[in-house]
């Protein structure tokens, strides 16, 4: 292989960053363009949508873990919903009190996520897609409706976690396969 048919070093994180600003960009207009009929502060929203709302409410103000209504006095605390989601959103909540802001930083910080994991996705492909097919599975990936819309309806929080911990599994076994039998042997023991 001569040297200009070599990749070059720098080539790959510049396509991991337009590719992240493509998922990005379209995830950020989505989000500042789209309209959300029942905001989660009314009772009339989806269930889940208040309960997450209740608990990430009660934590920033109470410090309980409650899907109790707002305005009780102190809550009694319970565990129907898992934790992560609800302490996202509190955090927000203690640095932004008011709604519009607060919401607004929740939908962006989604939109980050959600870019993010995209960039996860496309670097866990390339062991087994190549070129052309490799950069329009990103591409897709990044512009694909579903994806894009799923950031103001479902919880791209988890996603993103659960994709970066496939992401470090698949790296560590990807590492120790490259090693030879004992150490792709020791990966699955270490997995555990």
């Amino acid at each position: 292989m001569t040297d200009s048919m070599r990749p070059k070093r720098w080539q790959w994180p510049l396509l991991l960053f337009l590719l992240w600003s493509v998922a990005f960009g379209v995830r950020y207009h989505y989000v500042v363009h789209a309209q959300v009929f029942q905001p989660a502060n009314l009772l009339n929203a989806r269930a889940d949508a208040v309960d997450y709302y209740n608990y990430a409410l009660n934590l920033s103000k109470y410090a309980t873990f409650s899907k109790a209504s707002p305005g009780t006095e102190q809550p009694s605390s319970d565990s129907f919903r898992d934790p992560g989601y609800p302490v996202f959103l509190a955090a927000w909540m203690k640095i932004y009190s008011r709604w519009d802001a607060w919401y607004a930083a929740v939908l962006l910080s989604q939109a980050l996520l959600s870019s993010l994991t995209v960039v996860l996705l496309f670097a866990l492909a390339r062991d087994w897609m190549r070129g052309i097919w490799l950069a329009l599975a990103g591409l897709l990936m990044a512009v694909w409706p579903h994806s894009v819309a799923v950031i103001c309806f479902r919880k791209p929080y988890s996603g993103f976690w659960q994709r970066l911990r496939f992401f470090f599994c698949a790296s560590h076994w990807r590492d120790a396969a490259r090693a030879g039998p004992p150490q792709a042997v020791s990966a699955l023991r270490w997995r555990r």
